[in-house]
């Protein structure tokens, strides 16, 4: 769990309900989708030898949501 902590930049009450940290929630449901996503690029994309991993870090960087910016447009010029 400290992974998605450090990956998201949250706490644990970010996605569990204390006292009932069992408890299923969106959040919870979510990260359980985004779990399969990682797993999937780990296992169809990034499959050479000593490839990196997918992370939550590699899309969040310590955000609760993934911050990116679009590259810039390219010139015909």
């Amino acid at each position: 769990m400290r992974a998605f902590n450090a990956g998201l930049g949250v706490e644990c009450e970010f996605c569990h309900e204390p006292p009932d940290f069992a408890k299923d929630t969106e959040q919870k449901e979510r990260a359980r989708h985004m779990i399969e996503i990682v797993r999937d690029l780990n296992s169809t994309a990034f499959t050479w030898p000593n490839a990196p991993r997918a992370t939550c870090f590699m899309c969040h960087r310590g955000h609760e949501e993934p911050e990116f910016e679009p590259p810039p447009e390219e010139s015909d010029h």
